[in-house]
């Protein structure tokens, strides 16, 4: 049995926005509102901003390799010990991550007749 949602089901489209990414015949991107929110976004100025950025980004972890590795420098601000200090590493780090997830390659959907490849960031 399939439900639908009345006047927000959607039949027949060449491509739809959901939960913040976009999907078409070729496979799914970040939503373009989004990657504007996140391109336009100021550095942040505290760790509360610094989290709220963070939580932005990670959803979008699917499309970042290496996202770990990229974001390490703005994740050591949150622990305890360190000291807000946003200098030219984290401002760095910012930006890179940023530039990543707008230079991302889109996720494709899945072709039975083509190599998987498995990537994990740990």
């Amino acid at each position: 049995m399939v439900s639908g949602c009345g006047k927000t089901s959607v039949f027949g489209a060449q491509e739809v926005t959901y939960l913040g990414h976009k999907i078409d015949r070729h496979g799914w991107h970040p939503a373009e509102k989004k990657l504007d929110t996140i391109v336009r976004a100021p550095a942040p100025r505290n760790i509360q901003e610094l989290r709220s950025f963070l939580g932005l980004i990670t959803y979008y972890h699917s499309f970042l390799p290496n996202m770990s590795s990229l974001l390490a420098p703005l994740y050591r601000l949150l622990q305890k010990e360190s000291k807000w200090k946003w200098a030219s590493e984290e401002k760095r780090a910012f930006e890179a991550v940023k530039n990543s997830l707008i230079n991302s390659n889109m996720l494709v959907h899945f072709d039975p007749t083509k190599e998987l490849v498995l990537e994990c960031d740990a």
